[in-house]
């Protein structure tokens, strides 16, 4: 009981983090989008790249691939504006609810039902 507390707990310390990542780094477009250089943008994606780890290196390769195939082929370059720096955000952090509250939850509990734990008799 007292760890489905400490879980609610961590999961919603991770929520907040992650929204205030969002905001903060926002606030850095929506100050000046005229003079942004997308420093906050990176400063979003190496935040989130850190709490979505390890999905969010996967997450990170397949975005870097699906630009460079874009431009490589179709010189199509995706832009930066706040909206893709929102969709950035939102895939972030699905894949990373998902992992961290989803995923990891239900593999740990096949674990447990595949290793039960043995009773010691003394």
């Amino acid at each position: 009981m007292a760890m489905n507390k400490v879980w609610k707990f961590i999961k919603i310390g991770w929520i907040l983090i992650a929204v205030l990542l969002y905001l903060f780094t926002g606030l850095g477009y929506l100050d000046d989008p005229k003079s942004y250089t997308g420093e906050s943008a990176l400063a979003m994606y190496y935040s989130m790249f850190f709490i979505t780890f390890p999905i969010g290196y996967l997450l990170s390769c397949g975005h870097s691939f699906i630009n460079y195939f874009l431009y490589s082929n179709y010189k199509i370059v995706v832009p930066d504006n706040f909206l893709f720096f929102t969709l950035d955000w939102l895939l972030f952090f699905s894949f990373g609810y998902f992992q961290w509250f989803v995923l990891f939850p239900h593999l740990f509990d096949m674990l447990r039902k595949l290793f039960p734990k043995k009773n010691k008799i003394s």
